[in-house]
């Protein structure tokens, strides 16, 4: 995402860049307030938030297939050309598959107010990669929130 914006002409400053990874383990204060410090002192007009807010597996049927092929096919002669050509392409049997479906959701706020200023919410059906998978996801961000008016076009 970082890099999405910075293409933009926008700065930005990744999270782990500011907050280590441990933070919430070694801070002495664990509320937003370190954060909300972090960033007003590195200058930040907004902060974005990007979270998985569930993870479902669903199992769903796919119904089987019978394709209808017309006479005058050459397999319509003799039963081994059906069967060898023909059996197979007539019917495919129904199957069910398990699906991972991830669903995310993307905030910015105004750093001075604090207030939401901007929210997306979406979801994904079965990523190949994750890597594969947030390079779209930022770019779909990125798109939408220049559709939205939040960042100029590039």
């Amino acid at each position: 995402m970082s890099k999405l914006l910075s293409d933009r002409n926008v700065s930005s400053i990744k999270s782990m860049d500011v907050l280590p990874p441990n933070f919430r383990k070694t801070a002495e204060k664990k509320d937003k307030e370190l954060v909300v410090q972090k960033m007003r002192e590195k200058g930040c007009d907004a902060i974005m938030t990007i979270a998985l807010i569930d993870a479902k597996h669903e199992t769903r049927y796919v119904q089987e297939s019978t394709p209808y092929y017309p006479i005058g096919v050459p397999y319509y002669g003799g039963f081994g050309t059906y069967y060898m050509y023909g059996y197979d392409n007539f019917y495919s049997p129904g199957y069910y598959t398990d699906d991972k479906v991830y669903f995310l959701e993307a905030n910015v706020y105004d750093a001075a107010t604090e207030k939401l200023v901007w929210s997306a919410q979406s979801k994904t059906y079965n990523p190949s990669s994750i890597d594969d998978f947030l390079k779209g996801y930022a770019k779909a961000l990125s798109e939408r929130m220049t559709s939205d008016g939040l960042m100029l076009k590039k």
